[in-house]
């Protein structure tokens, strides 16, 4: 990853698979991984949602606690800062939830991918584009869905998901007959605070799946505030950062 300050004529943060440097000019791809560059841009007014550009704040997270600076070209940052940032930015989300679309919409789709997160309307039709091919959900570090969203789904029978028949979908429609990854992890999201499906996946049948060591709840309103707190502050870092550390749990 290559976080590139604008005001400060390129300089980046770099990790190439053994250390972090920060370095004064383009250096070239990574030899040990693909690398990522985000075009970051202080301050509020001079850029928007839509641009390539990830926005950061004087009082963000960025620069208050990785730099413990006023300028991110001026930061000195610990080995393990930089390590948090980088979880940060490689972890990918993939979140299927109206309320958190509903700020993420105008966000430039570039940008986003960088970030690492596609959030989406609850639809079905995004679901199964999103999911097709051998890897699907796969891909992404994180799957969060609505539980709501889950209850409109049917399965071949023309039958509705329930909260008690949750194994099954989780089977059919994300696992598809594998095996969950040990990096991968469905965080089922609920306003109501609903958690009978809990109850489905550790019940005496699913003893031997061991659902619920890569299926976890998170209340709506928690990813929601962090969104809502990052966007409305227009840091696009903050976003990511707030979002991760809600899925992570830290």
């Amino acid at each position: 990853y290559a976080l590139k300050p604008k005001e400060f004529g390129g300089a980046e943060l770099i990790w190439d698979g053994a250390n972090f440097r920060f370095v004064g000019q383009e250096n070239g791809p990574l030899t040990k991984s693909t690398t990522h560059t985000l075009q970051m841009v202080h301050g509020k007014s001079v850029s928007s949602p839509a641009s390539e550009e990830c926005r950061y704040r004087s009082h963000g997270i960025l620069l208050q606690h990785f730099c413990k600076s006023d300028r991110l070209a001026n930061g000195e940052m610990l080995e393990a800062d930089a390590a948090e940032i980088i979880e940060t930015l490689a972890t990918k989300i993939c979140v299927f939830d109206n309320r958190i679309h509903k700020w993420l919409k105008d966000m430039n789709k570039q940008k986003m991918l960088h970030l690492g997160v596609e959030a989406f309307e609850e639809k079905r039709r995004k679901w199964n584009e999103i999911n097709k091919g051998e890897e699907g959900f796969f891909k992404f570090h994180f799957l969060v869905v609505h539980l709501s969203f889950i209850e409109r789904f049917q399965n071949a029978n023309g039958e509705k998901y329930t909260e008690e028949t949750i194994d099954r979908f989780i089977d059919e429609e994300i696992l598809r007959g594998a095996d969950a990854p040990d990096n991968f992890i469905i965080v089922i999201t609920s306003g109501r605070g609903r958690r009978q499906w809990q109850n489905t996946l550790e019940n005496e049948a699913n003893k031997d799946r061991k659902y619920l060591s890569f299926v976890t709840f998170r209340p709506v309103e928690s990813l929601v505030g962090a969104v809502e707190q990052a966007m409305s502050r227009a840091d696009d870092f903050d976003m990511k950062y707030l979002l991760t550390k809600v899925l992570i749990g830290s």
